[in-house]
């Protein structure tokens, strides 16, 4: 017991105000004028236990106000946060009733950093580091069951396919012509909206190879094609790619793709001020740089 920061809504010695979280939504039962001190009593609760446990703490101290205001505005778990850093999620963790759980943060058999689903139902993602959020939350990269993301995998053609007939709303009844598509497959209607507009190609008149994986380059020239389908503005000055240790050695069919890519800061390099054009794109690069896409359409 402690006796809070002289107010005058206090009536003398009582719980912290911390103390009196325990469930999800149990903020919407504290004084509106306390909200400062539960701020700052969060923030000692942080500190004192990431001290101990290791893990992000100034990017949770500077979120305080802002998880509080989100729980304060929204209902949990029916309404859904999808944190785009998911290590900014420890208040968030505090107000959904998690609070004792920080002893072991970050630990084996611990609750972990970041958003888990497994952990409570007010996780809406399974998230780690940044730039997800927006694929997920417009429904554009899905996980791959057993509530895994798989930001690590290799994109796949067909998978591929699927994203970007959402983000355009695109899939429709077109024909499908490719012998190694089944009609029945979640990504056939996609496949055959993208050979229709010309966004992905086939790698033949008769085969699309969903199940194969997709090098940077090929990721930059779907997206040049997509920009077109949208009429963008896809000039370039040809010069982009010279910046770049390995720019000559990108092939001459994704030259132009690659190039307008970079232009506009969909595409950046990798350490060693190179492209890597024939590296296999993860699902985590795809979601980082269909954000950067999405940015530009605005």
């Amino acid at each position: 017991m402690r006796r809070h920061r002289e107010c005058p809504w206090c009536d003398g010695d009582e719980k912290m105000y911390l103390e009196q979280i325990r469930n999800v939504n149990d903020i919407k039962n504290i004084d509106s004028r306390a909200y400062e001190e539960l701020a700052q009593e969060i923030r000692d609760f942080l500190i004192r236990k990431i001290s101990v446990t290791g893990g992000h703490l100034g990017s949770n101290l500077g979120a305080v106000e802002l998880t509080m205001a989100l729980h304060l505005a929204l209902r949990l778990p029916e309404d859904k946060i999808i944190w785009d850093v998911g290590h900014q999620s420890y208040t968030h963790k505090i107000l959904t009733g998690r609070k004792d759980g920080f002893d072991g943060l970050r630990q084996f058999r611990g609750m972990s950093g970041f958003p888990k689903r497994k952990e409570s139902n007010c996780d809406a993602f399974d998230t780690g580091h940044s730039s997800t959020s927006i694929s997920a939350g417009l429904g554009l990269v899905n996980g791959v069951g057993g509530n895994r993301f798989n930001h690590q995998g290799d994109m796949k053609r067909g998978d591929l396919a699927v994203i970007l007939a959402r983000l355009s709303n695109g899939a429709g009844d077109y024909p499908l012509t490719f012998t190694d598509v089944p009609a029945g497959k979640y990504y056939a209607g996609s496949i055959a909206w993208a050979a229709k507009t010309g966004v992905v190609t086939g790698r033949s008149d008769e085969l699309f190879m969903p199940e194969d994986t997709i090098t940077r380059a090929e990721l930059a020239v779907m997206l040049y094609r997509y920009a077109q389908l949208l009429k963008l503005d896809t000039a370039t000055s040809g010069g982009e790619l010279s910046a770049f240790a390995d720019g000559g050695s990108v092939a001459d069919w994704a030259a132009e793709g690659m190039s307008w890519c970079v232009k506009n800061g969909i595409l950046q390099g990798k350490n060693g001020g190179i492209l890597d054009p024939r590296t296999n794109v993860t699902r985590a690069e795809v979601s980082v740089m269909l954000q950067r896409f999405i940015n530009l359409m605005k």
